[in-house]
């Protein structure tokens, strides 16, 4: 008689895998690419599960550095600039200069992306994307109003005019949407050399083109703009644009990869873009532009399967594929320009021509950006207010500004003696 058959128990395969968990900002109709990129990893990776825990930008900017402390995950994104550095001086990332020299890492990345992936001479984050703003419209409207996109700021000016008169609002915006604005509009006021002395605390926030920028965004916003934008979030401004109650949207390059999957739209038939007009000719068109990157916490759970991830989240496979799916414009230099779809190539061009600066959401300290958000309110929900009462709204600004550059020294001065 046989020996009875030892049957394999269903299910004992899958729990032996290990899950990696996965912060990231990337939800809705921009978390496709990011599916894509995890199947193809769990593909070449059979043994791992990958788990993403997902919240909305401003949710995660403002929480992520407790829960890193209290239960982190195995990889997290984060947007490269001044906020990175809460987690860097308190050294709660991992340091991966060694993957960097190992995949040749230094050799595929623009210098400015690999400046904000550094830290006192170590690097600590595999950089995604980069992105860059707009004013994004449906071509069916413009056709209907006859209108083209401007070239000037005086063009643009009459535009909003034009699509005034016509019984549509020319500008939609949400409360975060401002915040866009505004910085897009002093990149265009002030320049690209006085924006960044601005965010390195050189220049004043005293400083009259910033009083100008915002006189600007009162002006806009009290002639053009769609009513009351501190009452929805950017969502919902997209679907009012979308549901043709306004027909310009300034926002991020993202809304292009949105507009395919969520209403299968192709780039410059059903919408299109134009980049916001320079205000001033003697300056001429400043880009404002960000990035993402991936990182592990020092204190992730499975740190080598999270090195395993960054290294293929940071390979040209990779790129290539969040570039096909429509994830924007990928950091890496060698992502052919055809896998691009018609917006993101042209955006992409369109970075290497003109002067760029870094958007302030992560250029500057949280609690520089919370007063620019509360001054905007001040400014959009008061549109009569005199160049007088802004210039004491700057100077509030400037005076944070100031405080946060004396507690940095002191912090610095105090590591220094205890050092």
């Amino acid at each position: 008689m046989n020996p009875p058959v030892k049957r394999r128990k269903r299910g004992r395969r899958a729990a032996t895998k290990k899950t990696l968990e996965i912060a990231h900002f990337w939800a809705g109709a921009e978390q496709e690419p990011v599916n894509s990129l995890i199947r193809v990893f769990e593909k070449k990776n059979p043994h791992v599960r990958v788990r993403q825990k997902i919240m909305n930008w401003w949710t995660y900017t403002t929480t992520m550095k407790r829960e890193i402390g209290e239960s982190p995950p195995d990889v997290m994104v984060h947007d490269i600039g001044e906020n990175l550095l809460r987690f860097l001086e308190d050294g709660e990332l991992l340091d991966i200069t060694e993957m960097w020299e190992r995949k040749k890492f230094y050799d595929v990345f623009p210098e400015w992306i690999k400046k904000k992936c550094s830290y006192q001479g170590r690097m600590y984050l595999v950089p995604s994307k980069y992105f860059t703003y707009a004013v994004w419209y449906l071509t069916d409207v413009f056709k209907k109003h006859g209108v083209k996109p401007p070239k000037t700021w005086d063009e643009f000016i009459n535009v909003c005019r034009a699509f005034k008169e016509s019984g549509i609002h020319p500008i939609i915006s949400s409360g975060d949407g401002i915040f866009d604005l505004f910085m897009n509009l002093l990149a265009q006021v002030g320049g690209a050399s006085f924006y960044e002395e601005l965010v390195r605390g050189v220049e004043s926030w005293k400083d009259p083109r910033v009083v100008e920028t915002y006189e600007i965004l009162r002006e806009l916003s009290k002639e053009y703009m769609y009513p009351h934008p501190f009452g929805f979030n950017s969502p919902m401004a997209w679907v009012k644009l979308n549901n043709r109650e306004a027909a310009m949207h300034l926002q991020g390059d993202w809304l292009n990869g949105m507009w395919q999957r969520e209403y299968g739209y192709t780039p410059g038939k059903e919408y299109n873009y134009f980049l916001l007009p320079p205000i001033h000719p003697s300056i001429g068109r400043v880009m404002v532009v960000g990035g993402n990157a991936w990182a592990i916490p020092k204190n992730a759970r499975h740190p080598d399967l999270a090195r395993r991830f960054l290294e293929y989240a940071g390979s040209l496979e990779a790129h290539t594929l969040m570039a096909r799916k429509g994830m924007g414009i990928l950091a890496h230099k060698n992502v052919p320009e055809q896998v691009y779809d018609r917006i993101s190539a042209g955006l992409r061009n369109e970075l290497s021509k003109h002067p760029t600066v870094h958007a302030l959401g992560s250029a500057l300290p949280l609690k520089i950006t919370s007063m620019i958000i509360m001054q905007n309110m001040k400014i959009v929900m008061n549109p009569d207010l005199k160049r007088k009462d802004i210039e004491s709204l700057t100077a509030e600004i400037d005076m944070v500004a100031r405080e946060h550059r004396v507690l940095r020294s002191l912090s610095s001065l105090r590591g220094y003696l205890s050092g």
